[in-house]
């Protein structure tokens, strides 16, 4: 008997020592668990003050670009000298001296400048009349092409006049408006042909289409040497040879295959 209650009196004594142990134990879970949650309040205050934050960045931003916007109005108007070089209006009385078949707008200041070159009849509109994109710019293909220049090169830009694939001493595939009249046919008879384009086409899944629908006007070299690339503004037909026109050429592999690429189908001379 004795032993009996000395091993219970042994027991009792280890589970009142191992007591407080449980109760310190139960403490530190507590904490933690307070802890974790204080941690977890924080981390939503912090994704609300970011959501509200981004928000409030990102109308600062359209702010901004709305004052630069209006800010490169005014000092355009103050600074700027723009010329257009295009189709006149229709409400311009004509005169008996050709008109030249440009299109485009110059902008330039002192320091640059830059040349929009394009294929769009009768745009931009003059500054008289309410900016809106022409009806004949609707239906059709139109090239665009802008060019950054120091302003000292300007004095050296004169509208070409002359034969583009001689000048580049190229072969050449043409894109131009076919439905004009009196159209040059394909010519080999210079020492460097010239390819009036029938069909074009973007890559795969791209569509093809006919050149009577596309009124841009551009060229491309025949070879990837000399890999000439021009965007211009003038068609070739016989009233043209009497009028002037811009057109500029890079040579770049880049740009040459893409316009290359789109060659699909071509008039032999």
């Amino acid at each position: 008997m004795n032993q009996r209650l000395e091993a219970e009196a042994r027991q009792s004594e280890a589970g009142n020592k191992q007591f407080p142990l449980i109760a310190r134990q139960e403490k530190e879970n507590q904490r933690l668990a307070e802890t974790i949650q204080e941690l977890e309040g924080k981390v939503s205050k912090q994704r609300e003050w970011e959501k509200t934050h981004k928000q409030a960045l990102q109308q600062l931003r359209v702010q901004e670009d709305e004052l630069q916007r209006h800010l490169w109005d005014m000092e355009a108007k103050r600074r700027a000298k723009a010329d257009r070089i295009r189709e006149p209006p229709k409400n311009v009385p004509s005169s008996t001296s050709p008109r030249g078949h440009t299109k485009g707008v110059v902008l330039l200041d002192r320091a640059q400048g830059f040349w929009l070159l394009h294929s769009t009849p009768h745009y931009p509109p003059p500054v008289t009349e309410t900016y809106a994109w022409p009806h004949s710019g609707l239906h059709n293909g139109q090239s665009f092409l802008c060019v950054t220049f120091p302003y000292a090169q300007f004095n050296e830009i004169d509208l070409y006049s002359g034969w583009v694939a001689q000048a580049l001493s190229s072969d050449l595939y043409v894109q131009f408006w076919p439905n004009s009249r009196g159209v040059l046919p394909s010519n080999c008879s210079g020492p460097y042909r010239v390819y009036n384009i029938e069909e074009l086409g973007f890559p795969a899944p791209g569509p093809d289409f006919p050149a009577t629908v596309d009124h841009s006007k551009w060229c491309v070299s025949t070879e990837s040497t000399p890999g000439w690339a021009c965007v211009g503004d003038m068609n070739r037909n016989l009233e043209e040879e009497q009028r002037g026109g811009g057109t500029l050429c890079q040579q770049d592999p880049a740009v040459w295959k893409s316009y290359y690429a789109l060659v699909q189908k071509y008039s032999k001379c």
